[in-house]
């Protein structure tokens, strides 16, 4: 039987013994939404499984600003690249939910990664999804603002389904603008008939990037209901 707290996609993807002691040696810990957090990671570090909420880690961009690697839900691990690339490294990390985090030594995760094909099986997984995405990314990073906003909303729609709900200041983050950015592209989607407010902060999304740019999209467009983008 599998252990209670290992219910995310990771875990529950494991052999049972192996998920129960990948918990009974893990180091649990809990963030608090909105908190900014530092993790070590590399070789002598930890990896961290995202057992619970969302997070939005992120790096210095060349121009200065914050920009957002991507925005991960429970099943993910933090400090998964650096783990296997053998780099030394920490990892600043902004917690869009209330997270749980179990903390597992490299050295420990490598013992079980040797004795549990299915580990590898899903890092590859894991790895190929991040990898898409941070391909198709990095073209609309190139784009204007419109762009960057569309692409970054077709893909948290894809990975939340109907509704999202963010700040003005998470999306800054997610797209490596500033606020004042945020809220002017906020506002031209509103006058291109892109989304469709509704009143206190919410919008109906009605266009997608490939409707409006011929570009890839991640959601389904075809369905019926409604896909709602909630602003704070």
């Amino acid at each position: 039987m599998k252990c209670i707290n290992c219910i995310n996609t990771f875990c529950a993807s494991l052999p049972s013994e192996i998920s129960e002691e990948m918990c009974r040696v893990a180091v649990h810990s809990k963030h608090n939404a909105k908190e900014f957090f530092v993790k070590s990671v590399g070789p002598n570090g930890y990896l961290y499984i995202l057992s619970l909420g969302t997070v939005i880690p992120y790096r210095l961009a060349s121009n200065g600003n914050e920009i957002g690697v991507d925005c991960l839900h429970a099943g993910s691990i933090l400090g998964l690249c650096d783990f296997l690339n053998g780099n030394a490294d920490q990892i600043t990390v902004y917690a869009k939910t209330n997270i749980e985090l179990c903390a597992i030594s490299v050295i420990k995760f490598d013992r079980l990664r040797s004795r549990c094909p299915a580990i590898n099986d899903s890092i590859i997984k894991m790895l190929g999804v991040r990898l898409k995405h941070s391909y198709i990314k990095l073209g609309y990073t190139l784009g204007d603002s419109i762009e960057k906003m569309l692409y970054q909303l077709d893909e948290l729609f894809e990975q939340q389904d109907v509704s999202i709900n963010f700040t003005h200041d998470e999306l800054a983050l997610l797209t490596g603008m500033n606020r004042v950015t945020v809220s002017r592209v906020i506002e031209s989607l509103k006058q291109r008939n892109i989304i469709k407010p509704l009143g206190r902060g919410r919008f109906v999304y009605i266009n997608s990037l490939d409707q409006e740019f011929g570009g890839p999209s991640f959601k389904k467009i075809n369905r019926k209901e409604s896909l709602t983008l909630v602003l704070k």
